[in-house]
């Protein structure tokens, strides 16, 4: 095997915000939102059905290094909504 093909790729994972109903942002990785149907939002307590293109008004994408500015993005967003 040469060089070049034992070079393994980095993996770079999917971030998504999601907006709720009650205008709270959720993030959650890419990967969990296709394996599940529902998710509860942690702020109102209603469930979300993810399959719902209504539910899904607003997506927030980043990816595995901007995970951090996509929580702290969100954080505030649900500071100054007063959630």
């Amino acid at each position: 095997m040469m060089m070049e093909e034992a070079i393994v790729r980095k993996r770079i994972r999917k971030y998504v915000a999601i907006e709720c109903d009650c205008g709270a942002l959720i993030p959650r990785s890419y990967e969990y939102l296709t394996r599940v149907k529902y998710l509860p939002c942690p702020f109102c307590g209603r469930t979300l059905n993810l399959r719902s293109k209504r539910v899904l008004r607003e997506r927030i994408y980043a990816s595995s290094d901007d995970y951090f500015k996509l929580l702290l993005f969100a954080q505030e967003m649900n500071r100054k909504r007063g959630i």
